[in-house]
């Protein structure tokens, strides 16, 4: 296996596991909904830190 697949399929799975906070954090926002209205500005704010995660993937796995 060529060096080069082997970086995009560890970039793969790195934004893979950001893509899996961003479950998260929306699994957390959704719980909030009904609740602290704080908290879900906080899981937001969080939130902001993985948006493109999915867009990058798509493109890796696309390359690959």
């Amino acid at each position: 296996m060529k060096l080069e697949s082997v970086d995009k399929i560890l970039n793969i799975s790195i934004n893979f596991n950001d893509l899996l906070k961003t479950v998260s954090a929306l699994q957390r926002i959704i719980n909030h909904f009904d609740g602290d209205s704080d908290e879900m500005i906080n899981d937001l704010q969080n939130l902001k830190d993985f948006h493109g995660q999915l867009d990058k993937i798509l493109i890796d796995m696309r390359d690959y």
